[in-house]
């Protein structure tokens, strides 16, 4: 998945041509990209474990008729309590990065 990445950040690091060190530096860059991937789209069922007090969430209801998934933000206070835009209760929810203000 990260395989071009993996090779340039390699070349840059440890030169054009092929060697052990080379290939465990792409190896390496590689297993850390997919691991990184794989957590930024890890979702927690509700029902399993809670997100952090006051932290904004992507909640997910599960799908609509068509199919199409059904998604809002939300968060919990110290209480148990959810704050969110649906009525129903949340199935999953993910971890989301805002991005930050603009300078």
């Amino acid at each position: 998945m990260f395989e071009t990445d993996a090779e340039k950040y390699a070349d840059e690091k440890c030169g054009t041509i092929e060697t052990e060190e080379k290939k465990f530096c792409r190896i390496d860059w590689q297993r850390g990209a997919e691991f990184g991937f794989n957590k930024a789209n890890e979702w927690h069922f509700v029902k399993d474990k809670l997100p952090p007090s006051g932290e904004t969430v992507l909640l997910y209801y599960g799908a609509d008729v068509m199919g199409k998934a059904i998604l809002s933000t939300g968060c919990i206070d110290c209480k148990g309590t959810w704050y969110k835009n649906v009525d129903d209760e949340p199935i999953k929810w993910q971890e989301i990065t805002l991005p930050k203000e603009s300078e």
